[in-house]
């Protein structure tokens, strides 16, 4: 991988052209995807998480068992048990974002995958606060119509370069999204007169029926 931190660019047959490192490097690889000129197979984009998580997540864990008479007895014990959970599940958490869908697995008993379309993503938000801070993390939020009681489709913290990794969502979502207006105006027009020209043929059959010269033959 290098030592570029962040999410890598990956391309199968055809490899992605570099237009530079960090935010604006991956943003501008996002929109190259939509361009005419560019491969039919957008690259796929990998999302880096930041080691630090192990730890965020061991804590977390160890807040909510905290929260119960019963947790405070279980604590003594997740203090061992949770770094070596931490650095099982880790490697498992996985984000990729392909030129249809955002990719996201983890889990280590029972995984979970996720294949989330791009054009049913609403929104794509990046949240911080005072603990993530600390850490120097930060978290997104996948949000899609119907995606679960809070609307969120997946919630993805530590991601390396999260906000550059947000606007390639973004950029990418916005590229399918973006219907071309003149075909399809085009298209509704000609539907259109195939409705108007049907009405107007069974309009002059039902004439006939009764027996009413179609108009136009008055």
């Amino acid at each position: 991988m290098g030592d570029a931190r962040g999410p890598v660019a990956r391309s199968g047959a055809v490899a992605a052209p570099e237009e530079g490192n960090g935010a604006a490097g991956l943003a501008q690889k996002a929109i190259d995807c939509s361009h005419p000129g560019y491969p039919m197979t957008a690259p796929e984009v990998s999302a880096e998480f930041d080691p630090k998580l192990k730890v965020y997540l061991v804590l977390q864990v160890a807040a909510i068992l905290c929260a119960t008479m019963v947790g405070i007895l279980v604590l003594p014990i997740w203090a061992f048990v949770g770094p070596v959970w931490a650095n099982a599940y880790f490697p498992t958490i996985q984000a990729t974002l392909t030129d249809r869908a955002l990719l996201y697995t983890h889990g280590i008993w029972f995984r979970q995958e996720m294949s989330i379309p791009l054009d049913k993503i609403q929104d794509v938000s990046l949240h911080h606060g005072p603990i993530l801070d600390t850490f120097g993390l930060s978290t997104l939020r996948v949000e899609t119509a119907g995606g679960g009681p809070a609307g969120s489709a997946a919630v993805l913290t530590g991601v390396v370069g999260a906000a550059a990794f947000r606007s390639a969502i973004i950029t990418r979502r916005d590229s399918i999204t973006a219907a071309p207006r003149g075909e399809a105006a085009e298209g509704d027009d000609a539907l259109l007169r195939d409705i108007r020209d049907s009405l107007v043929r069974i309009e002059g059959l039902l004439a006939v029926r009764r027996g009413v010269p179609p108009e136009g033959e008055v």
